[in-house]
């Protein structure tokens, strides 16, 4: 799927303080591309990814088209359905339940909606493709950051969506799990899925075809050539 991103601005409002975190953000990703996104902290990489999501909305004048779907006007009940559907996101700090095992918390989005026996299929099918086959049962206290990275990515790709949003997720691995990961969404990106990624780490560059820096909420596209190191 292709992401179509028109004017984005997008404000916080605190008491009688405001803070425009994006500014009037405008691009296009084509469909299968991995583009990476930089930028000092505070500057808007995670406000635009949860833009794109739908998670956050998106202030007047913006728009944003998903394999041609407008998230910006589309109503809360038919834009969970769709994100559910087509939009994998993964969160620097996994996000996952403490209570439920490895194999659950990748179940969990599709619980209410597929059948059992198939769901836990599938989530198997997604931890044995990620070397989790004797993790399965573990909940996340006694699982590696690695292995609860690995466990975070198998949930996105739950539905085998179109489009991946990774807000940093190697930030807190290794360099060898790291490279693992991101390994893994190579292949991703090889099967077809759009990736757009969200990091500090310049090594992850040499992975994507484009980089968005953001700075101050403006965002610029940069040759890679320009980036030290």
């Amino acid at each position: 799927m292709d992401v179509i991103v028109r004017h984005l601005s997008k404000t916080f409002r605190s008491g009688f303080e405001e803070k425009l975190i994006l500014k009037d953000v405008t691009f296009e990703v084509k469909s299968g591309e991995w583009v990476n996104i930089i930028g000092r902290s505070g500057s808007g990489k995670t406000t635009l990814l949860k833009c794109l999501a739908g998670l956050l909305r998106t202030e007047e004048g913006a728009s944003i088209f998903i394999g041609g779907s407008p998230i910006h006007q589309t109503p809360e009940e038919k834009l969970r359905e769709f994100r559910r559907k087509h939009i994998g996101f993964i969160y620097q700090d996994f996000q996952l339940f403490q209570a439920f095992t490895a194999k659950q918390n990748v179940m969990l989005p599709e619980w209410p909606y597929t059948n059992r026996k198939k769901l836990e299929k599938r989530a198997e099918e997604l931890l044995e493709r990620l070397q989790l086959t004797d993790r399965m049962d573990a909940v996340p206290a006694q699982l590696s950051g690695g292995e609860q990275q690995r466990v975070a990515i198998a949930r996105a790709l739950l539905n085998d969506p179109e489009v991946l949003l990774c807000d940093e997720p190697t930030g807190n691995l290794d360099r060898k799990t790291r490279d693992e990961i991101l390994g893994i969404l190579h292949n991703c990106r090889e099967e077809g899925k759009t990736i757009l990624f969200v990091t500090h780490d310049y090594e992850v560059l040499k992975y994507g075809q484009r980089i968005f820096q953001i700075d101050d909420g403006v965002i610029t596209e940069i040759d890679k050539p320009a980036i030290p190191g």
